[in-house]
This record gives C-alpha cells, sequence and structure tokens, in this order.
C-alpha cells in the first residue's frame, strides 16, 4: 500500500472518530411546486432502488421495487400498489418532461407498501432512507386556556433525554430519530418559540418559553408511542394536573466562582507527547495561567482542584467543586492518538449514558425530578452549551488551534458536578504542531488567555 493510500485511510479514519455528525449520501433535495414539497421520479427511483417505466401515451409512472409495481398518473393524487390505492396531498406533476410525486408518498406511502422507511427533513429540503433502528417521528403543538401541550409520536420506541429544564426555556433530545413530516413553527400558548434541528444523532427540540408558564408534565405513552410535554401557567391548576414547578439551574446573575481542574495527577499521566510531555504537567500549567488571568480581572474567585502534581479521583474533584459554591466548572485536558496526524481542540459537556428516566405511567410525584448524583451536570445542558460556544469563539480566533467541534459524552471529569460545566482538550500531545504550542509557554499563554476569555464572555452574557 502507498503512502498516499495509507495517510488517506487514516484520514478517514479520524475523521470519521472525531466528527459528531455527517451528511448522508443518499439524501436527494425536494423541490417546492404548487405550494407543495415533491421530488421527481428518477430521485424516487434511486432512493428506493427501484427501476423505472415512464409511458408517454398514458402518462403513467411505474416504479418496481422489491418485486411491488408502484403505479402514478400525471395529474392524479392516486398511487396504486398491487390492489391496494392510496390517496396522496397532491397530484403527481408533470415538470420539464419528469415526473414528479408528492414527497408524503416517500414519508407516508411507502413504509406501508415497502421494507424501508424514509426520512424527510423540511429545513433542509431533502429526503434519505433511515437506517435500521432509527424511529421517525411526528410533532404537534395545541393550546387550550392555561395548558399548552407539545406531541412527540414515533413509530417506534423513541430514546427520549430532557437535556436542560428551565422556566425560560426546555431543550428535549431524541437519540436515533428522524423528524417525519414538517414541525409546528411560530407561537402557539405558551411556547414562544419551537426549534427544531436534526443531526446524525437524532432530533433536538428547542422551546422558549412565555414567562407566565410556572409549571410543565412530561410523559410517556404506548399504543401509540408518544410523549407528551405539557406547560401551564396556573399555580391553582398545576397540582390536580400533575405538574411540577420549575427547578433547577442557576439563575442569571450568581456567577461568583469558577473551578478549574487540571485534568490527570500524581501517578495518572494521562496522554505522552511524541517529545515526552505528559498530559498531567500542561493540563496544570494552562489551569495555573488561566486562573492567574481570571484573578487579575477581579470578576471571579478562582478555585484549582489541584495545584500540584497529585492523585485526585473525578469524585473528590467534583465534590471540591460543589462544596466551595461553584458556579462553573472547566475541565482542562489535551488529547492522544495514535496517527500524529489528529490534531486541534475539542470541547465537551456532559450527557448520563442513557439520559434521565421518565416515571411510570400514572406517577403523579412529577417528571424528572430524580436525577443521579453522578448525572448532576447535565440538567445544566443550555448554560454548559452557552459556556461552550463562548470559549470555542475565543479558541478559533486566539489559541492557533484548529477546532474538532463539540461533542456531548458521559465524560468521568463532569461526573457529580452541580453547575454548568465543561471539558477543554487544549490539543494533541501526540501531534507535533499542538504539542509545540502547549510547550511554548507563549502560545499556551495565548490558549489560556482564550479560555479565560471565554469564561468572562459566558458570565457577561448570562448575567444580562
Amino acid at each position: 500500500m502507498s503512502k498516499g493510500t495509507v495517510f488517506f485511510v487514516a484520514l478517514l479514519f479520524i475523521l470519521l472518530c472525531l466528527c459528531p455528525s455527517f451528511v448522508r449520501s443518499d439524501a436527494r433535495r425536494t423541490t417546492r411546486l404548487q405550494g407543495k414539497d415533491y421530488i421527481s421520479i428518477n430521485d424516487a427511483a434511486l432512493l428506493l432502488d427501484a427501476t423505472k417505466f415512464w409511458k408517454s401515451e398514458t402518462r403513467k409512472a411505474v416504479l418496481n421495487s422489491e418485486g411491488k409495481k408502484i403505479r402514478f398518473t400525471v395529474g392524479s393524487p392516486i398511487v396504486a400498489v398491487g390492489d391496494q390505492t392510496f390517496v396522496m396531498r397532491a397530484p403527481v406533476l408533470f415538470v420539464k418532461g419528469v415526473p414528479h410525486v408528492p414527497v408524503d408518498f416517500l414519508v407516508d406511502v411507502v413504509p406501508q407498501v415497502l421494507k424501508k422507511r424514509v426520512a424527510w427533513d423540511p429545513n433542509a429540503r431533502t429526503v434519505s432512507l433511515l437506517r435500521e433502528g432509527t424511529v421517525p417521528v411526528k410533532m404537534s403543538v395545541e393550546s387550550s386556556g392555561d395548558f399548552t401541550y407539545l406531541t412527540i409520536e414515533g413509530q417506534g420506541k423513541m430514546g427520549f433525554t430532557p437535556v436542560s429544564v428551565s422556566k425560560e426555556s426546555v431543550i428535549l433530545e431524541l437519540d436515533n430519530a428522524v423528524l417525519s413530516g414538517k414541525p409546528p413553527s411560530g407561537r402557539s400558548g405558551l411556547v414562544r418559540q419551537l426549534l427544531v434541528s436534526q443531526s446524525a444523532e437524532g432530533v433536538e427540540i428547542r422551546m422558549a418559553l412565555d414567562s407566565r408558564t410556572v409549571g410543565y408534565l412530561m410523559k410517556r405513552e404506548a399504543e401509540p408511542e408518544r410523549v407528551v410535554v405539557g406547560f401551564t401557567s396556573s399555580e391553582e391548576k398545576m397540582k390536580t394536573a400533575n405538574f411540577v414547578p420549575f427547578t433547577g439551574e442557576l439563575s442569571r446573575g450568581e456567577y461568583q466562582v469558577v473551578v478549574l481542574d487540571a485534568g490527570h495527577g500524581g501517578s495518572d499521566g494521562g496522554a505522552r507527547g511524541r517529545s515526552g510531555s505528559i498530559e498531567k504537567d500542561v493540563n496544570l500549567a494552562v489551569a495555573k495561567d488561566v486562573a492567574n488571568l481570571i484573578a487579575k480581572t477581579g470578576t471571579l474567585h478562582v478555585v484549582l482542584t489541584r495545584e500540584d502534581d497529585s492523585d485526585q479521583a473525578a469524585e473528590a474533584r467534583a465534590e471540591k467543586a460543589n462544596t466551595s459554591a461553584g458556579d462553573i466548572f472547566v475541565s482542562i485536558h489535551c488529547d492522544g492518538y495514535s496517527s500524529p496526524d489528529a490534531h486541534g481542540y475539542c470541547l465537551e459537556v456532559y450527557k448520563a449514558p442513557s439520559g434521565p428516566e421518565l416515571p411510570p405511567s400514572g406517577q403523579s410525584a412529577g417528571t424528572v425530578v430524580m436525577t443521579p448524583w453522578k448525572n448532576a451536570a447535565e440538567k445544566y445542558a443550555r448554560l454548559s452549551f452557552s459556556l461552550s460556544r463562548a470559549v470555542s469563539d475565543r479558541l478559533d480566533g486566539d489559541s492557533g488551534l484548529k477546532g474538532m467541534g463539540l461533542r456531548r459524552t458521559p465524560a468521568i471529569s463532569l461526573e457529580g458536578v452541580d453547575m454548568p460545566s465543561l471539558v477543554v482538550s487544549c490539543g494533541f500531545l501526540t501531534n507535533p504542531d499542538d504539542e509545540g504550542l502547549l510547550l511554548d509557554p507563549a502560545s499556551r499563554h495565548r490558549i489560556a488567555s482564550a479560555i479565560a476569555e471565554g469564561i468572562g464572555q459566558f458570565v457577561k452574557e448570562e448575567t444580562r
């Protein structure tokens, strides 16, 4: 194998390991026609791995997939599969010499007649085949009086994680799910804004709430499989409807103590560089530099989880942060990898291994109120994301390091930390360029300055 081939394979492997999401190669673009979303018969055939036939004299199109013939007629909303017929929401159109079928054929009809399921992303205007195990979901919002409900219905068992629940906003994540159909948009009752995004990991739902909202409810129902999220503006009706008041996230304007955690230490050296550098030493040098820079501003008190080369368990670090009345926790690390080509900084925020559980159906003790100690950091997800963006903005501009993105992982360094928290991996010691930056005092100072300025920017943004 040539050196060029080896380099390409190694680079591809690194990208697949380090990048959290990617664009599916089988995605097909849709077209907006007469106010509806359509896909050409050619793209539908490619997506379904079907052969296609076009009979110009009868203006009929036929797709043959899995031994089944799917028949369309231009100008008609009816699609026939064997002796079954289905009525689509719009007719087949003939555009520039090619028949176009409504997207709902792929989303609604195909799962009923073929062993395939198709996802439609209305924001990106693409349709793609679902991988095995992925669950299509649909959403709707209804408001009545003092209550607003978001209903998420899945065509199978959904992975559901309430990432962040606060009086200002609620963030939900549906693991291994894909959006089917167009999500609700605009204001509805107590939901001021609803944002839905699709990634390779699943669907994220962000809701900005009306200031009148005082309580919420989350419950899972079966047959059909769905999750119902409710909000209420009535304290009087809240208890009788099994709603619970908002609790959890740190209020704005209370950021006084930042805890800096220099990863590893003592017998745990961490990653090793090509020139003999040891991660524990680099982490401590960066953490002390960040501490000095923040202390000079006089805006925050700084606590270091370790100030020397000592062994400390993750639990002890979290306990020190919590008992120090910490408001922000930043754990500083470096990366290491088998290939020297891997380089750049990476950020991590905490995600529990399987997410917090919803209470059994009928339980009246509220919703996600029992969070295991080690998963305490997860309830600060919104603030942790905000912290990561602020630090990333500074690192991108001033550090000399390439950004490798943000990951949500069950990071041991963040277990039990009861505050907004973040892991900053300041480059790869196994990469000569990154290692050179981290061992050079001036370059390392720029990295520390970027982290300190990012923390300061976060405090400024969240204290308005």
